[in-house]
């Protein structure tokens, strides 16, 4: 995860190099995207890329930023992608 400082800050990371505490801050903060784009996740990846501040500042939009539009289809590719793999093809470690 990538997190700018004061977001790592608020969702309570003292080390951004810990992995551990990296990732899970960062999915809170996805989930908390999530929540407050009203479970559009469009929304929520734009928010995560490009900021809160900027989809808000955009009507509540994708922000017209070539990266962020690029981002949130790429981003949602693979997530289809990981939804149509079989459970026990995954791999997963628990947090």
């Amino acid at each position: 995860m990538q997190l700018m400082p004061a977001t790592a800050s608020r969702f309570g990371v003292s080390n951004p190099y810990d992995a551990q505490q990296n990732v899970h801050a960062g999915a809170r903060y996805l989930k908390f995207l999530i929540d407050r784009f009203g479970h559009d996740i469009r929304l929520a990846l734009a928010a995560y890329n490009a900021g809160e501040e900027a989809v808000a500042r955009n009507g509540g939009q994708i922000p017209p930023f070539s990266e962020t539009m690029a981002y949130v289809p790429r981003v949602l590719k693979i997530y289809k992608l990981l939804g149509e793999q079989p459970r026990s093809t995954l791999i997963v470690d628990s947090l």
